[in-house]
């Protein structure tokens, strides 16, 4: 399975990826900006998506949006601002900045009953 970390402070984006992959994903590919995201998309359909809302560079959940009005993927949202994301995609799983292991093994899980087939 693959998944996109859409994650501006590197920190953050590292641990993220290291509990996906505990989790049984093999490739992941690291955005900070909403660009490198949208692209990282393009190249490769991912099965799952972590985002930040707020970038450095852009804005994760705009991202999102581009992204989901072609291609469906299961969105966890990873941020300090909660309210934004979830006016975006709501029923999304949500994890609030700082957030433990075990709430986003429990995201990931809920977000993969979602995972549409792969053909």
């Amino acid at each position: 399975m693959h998944a996109l970390v859409i994650e501006d402070d590197a920190v953050t984006a590292m641990m993220i990826e290291d509990e996906l992959r505990d989790l049984g994903f093999t490739s992941v590919d690291l955005a900070a900006t909403e660009e490198e995201a949208i692209a990282a998309v393009a190249r490769h359909r991912p099965d799952l998506v972590t985002s930040d809302g707020s970038l450095l560079n852009g804005n994760g959940i705009r991202a999102v949006r581009k992204f989901r009005a072609t291609v469906a993927v299961p969105v966890i949202f990873i941020t300090g601002d909660p309210e934004r994301a979830r006016h975006c995609m709501p029923g999304a799983p949500l994890l609030e900045k700082p957030f433990t292991v075990a709430q986003f093994v429990a995201a990931v899980e809920l977000a993969r009953t979602a995972l549409p087939e792969r053909r």
